[in-house]
């Protein structure tokens, strides 16, 4: 009988290790794998700071994009003679609305070009992603004035109200493609 004792007390002792051993791999692997998922959310976090950093600051890259798509995308639009000649038969108002639609569209582009959410109660990233909406605004402007002028769509024979008309169309067309080839470059 003491045998089967000693031989049973030998065997819950060496049960006792590998269960304490096996216990200690998964601590280790749980810890591995801790590792791993804490590296994803800081890795996430620097990725997200880097973003915000970036919507603060307008940088002649940003220009440079803004420019190349304007003249990329709305350029075609301005030679093509149809796109004119189809223009007077749109209604001013109509022409404002679509406008005004375009620029919603543009600061939704821009604020998911930085973040993944659209959160309003970070009022510091609002002031700067309007802020970045003027400059893009004002950049294209920039453009665009210079090519109406280049096809005579801008010029003393016209109106001030046809020379808005021209503007709003052109506009809503330089600021598509602006945005639309900073999506493409990312």
């Amino acid at each position: 009988m003491p045998k089967k004792k000693v031989r049973s007390k030998n065997k819950r002792k060496k049960r006792k290790i590998e269960i304490v051993d096996e216990l200690e791999l998964i601590e280790k692997k749980e810890e591995e794998l801790l590792d791993k998922v804490n590296w994803e959310i800081k890795k996430s976090s620097i990725e997200k700071r880097k973003r915000y950093k970036e919507v603060e600051h307008f940088t002649f890259k940003d220009f440079a994009q803004i420019l190349i798509g304007c003249c990329v995308f709305g350029l075609p639009a301005f030679i093509n003679t149809s796109f004119w000649d189809y223009l007077p038969n749109v209604g001013t108002h109509l022409l404002f609305y679509i406008h005004s639609f375009f620029m919603v569209c543009v600061i939704l582009a821009l604020n998911y070009e930085f973040r993944e959410i659209f959160n309003l109660k970070q009022a510091w990233f609002i002031k700067m992603l309007f802020k970045r909406f003027f400059y893009t605004y004002f950049s294209v402007f920039i453009v665009v004035v210079i090519l109406l002028i280049l096809v005579t769509k801008m010029g003393y024979t016209l109106t001030n109200f046809d020379i808005f008309r021209n503007y709003l169309a052109a506009q809503s067309v330089g600021m598509f493609g602006a945005v639309t080839f900073t999506f493409l470059k990312r």
